[in-house]
């Protein structure tokens, strides 16, 4: 094991507080007497299991900041921190401030001796969230074998009257229980070229997902040929799609547009699009142009915000709030993928000061962060209200959801709101509403911690270059009640006009549990309810 020269002195003053010998310790026994150090403080935890973790010689992101309890302790908080500003700087990734809260990269090794030095400070290890993408389809493994034993396969992607379509993707099934099988993006003429083995005889199942603009498609038992055609259907996209209908978005009076509201979206940015305005916003991921909030790569925050603020357009989807005023905070993309604990508190932190009335996420994770819940119970306390996605591995529910000052959102589908043969329907479940309309999404998490259920399966939004697909997920859900949360706030001037604290916050997330329907599933599965845009001139 070994750890930088900068930790000499933290290395000494643990050696102090244990009673150990304070002679000068050469470079080579550093590793050895830290170790030693730490392992007294595990041991008498009762957590000897860590010490595995000591061995990792490889660098990760580690947040360093003051603890919840200790934020206002002031002088000697403020000193941990400068010190360790001071004689670490050189492993700094990102830093608030001399005396404020940073990121530095360390081996685990190294953050266990500044836990034991500094116990005034939070050191936890900087998590990678992940946008919650449905698991419908999900990762496969590809087979591969020698040239001898394959033959090679041309498939041909096929849009509207039979043109190519490029960009798709696709995915054979050789063994779906295994997931084996071979998978291809399609080129500019919408082909993709495989080499098969050739004892595959029968794929157990294809999946067609377009870029864009069509709807998914899936067949079962396909005998293999030399040449496949596969043609998939165009996406119908005019007026509000079935999840605003099912929420009754469209009965909602012309002055309530969300004019006056702010909305952030947390995610992978938003791209310019004909149907989205965006008041601004800012790049969160490291060594990256701040500015950089409107390059979505993949999609995803643009596809969140169209659901909650589209703009009605010919041919287009439109949101809850057309008229408010819409934020791109950019945390995923960079090299690594981002999604980093510290840039999305930085995120929330940015929502705050600049007034932000609702923190859209549509992102988790299964480890908990204080960091991120000491950002979250911040918003919470300057009247902002955090909404997240539940999670989408029919597990317990991801954090930040699972924070009691989050609204923790579940996903629902409806029957006859796809085509039949498409990827949506493997979303069926068998936990159904009384009256056999709604079924809770197969890949929805689900527990105690959960507020509202939204619309998440097959839902058509905004995507970049100005186009749209139909999406799911619990992803899809979180910006609908972000969406209805902002126009229940432009509805309720006592709330909106309210001092901005806890009770603001409070007063709103009750304003959207009495505008909730039971759909008679366990509250694990729908929280209160569907919420009904209907409700809102009524209750």
């Amino acid at each position: 094991m070994r750890i930088s020269a900068a930790f000499t002195s933290f290395v000494k003053d643990l050696a102090r507080t244990t009673g150990m010998s304070l002679a000068h310790f050469p470079r080579p026994q550093l590793p050895d007497v830290a170790t030693s150090v730490v392992r007294r403080r595990l041991t008498k935890d009762g957590d000897p299991g860590e010490m595995a973790k000591l061995r990792r010689e490889d660098k990760q992101r580690y947040i360093v900041a003051p603890l919840r309890s200790t934020q206002g302790a002031g002088h000697t908080v403020r000193k941990s921190l400068a010190r360790i500003h001071s004689q670490l700087r050189d492993i700094i990734v990102s830093s608030d401030g001399v005396s404020e809260p940073k990121v530095l990269l360390l081996s685990p090794l190294e953050a266990a001796i500044l836990k034991e030095r500094f116990r005034d400070l939070l050191i936890e290890q900087d998590v990678q969230y992940a946008p919650t993408r449905t698991p419908l389809l999900g990762p496969i493994d590809t087979i591969v074998a020698p040239k001898s034993f394959t033959r090679p396969v041309t498939i041909h992607v096929q849009g509207q009257n039979g043109s190519p379509l490029p960009g798709a993707q696709v995915v054979l099934f050789t063994d779906v229980l295994r997931r084996k099988g071979y998978e291809g993006v399609s080129d500019a003429h919408g082909n993709v070229y495989l080499t098969m083995r050739k004892v595959d005889t029968r794929f157990e199942k294809i999946v067609v997902v377009p870029r864009a603009g069509y709807w998914s498609r899936l067949w079962r038992r396909v005998e293999v040929k030399s040449t496949l055609r596969l043609r998939v259907f165009p996406l119908p996209v005019d007026g509000f799609d079935w999840g605003h209908q099912a929420t009754e978005a469209s009965t909602v009076h012309p002055r309530y547009l969300g004019q006056g509201v702010k909305v952030a979206i947390v995610d992978s940015g938003i791209a310019l699009h004909r149907s989205l305005n965006i008041a601004g916003g800012k790049n969160f991921v490291l060594d990256e142009d701040p500015s950089a909030w409107h390059c979505d790569v993949d999609g995803h925050g643009t596809h969140c915000a169209g659901i909650v603020a589209a703009v009605q357009r010919k041919a287009s989807v439109w949101g809850y709030v057309p008229q408010a005023s819409l934020y791109a905070l950019r945390v995923f993309g960079g090299s690594n993928g981002g999604g980093h604990v510290s840039d999305i508190r930085n995120a929330i932190t940015w929502a705050i000061r600049e007034g932000c009335d609702i923190i859209s996420m549509s992102l988790g994770g299964s480890t908990p962060s204080q960091f991120l819940h000491g950002a979250i119970a911040e918003a919470a306390a300057a009247g902002v209200l955090c909404v997240a996605a539940a999670g989408n591995d029919g597990g317990p529910v991801d954090y930040p959801a699972r924070y009691r000052a989050v609204a923790a959102i579940s996903a629902i589908g409806k029957v006859g709101t796809y085509p039949r043969h498409s990827l949506h329907g493997e979303a069926l479940s068998r936990i159904r509403s009384a009256d056999r309309t709604y079924f809770l999404a197969s890949f929805s998490n689900r527990g105690d911690e959960i507020n509202f259920c939204a619309p998440g399966v097959a839902i058509t939004s905004t995507l970049p270059r100005n186009t749209f697909g139909a999406w799911d997920g619990t992803s899809m859900a979180c910006p609908h009640i972000a969406g209805i949360a902002a126009l229940a706030l432009d509805a309720s001037p006592e709330i909106k006009r309210a001092p901005r604290d806890a009770e603001r916050t409070a007063r709103l997330l009750d304003r959207l549990q009495g505008l909730s329907i039971d759909l008679g599933m366990a509250r694990v599965y729908q929280g209160a309810g569907l919420p009904l845009v209907s409700k809102l001139l009524r209750t």
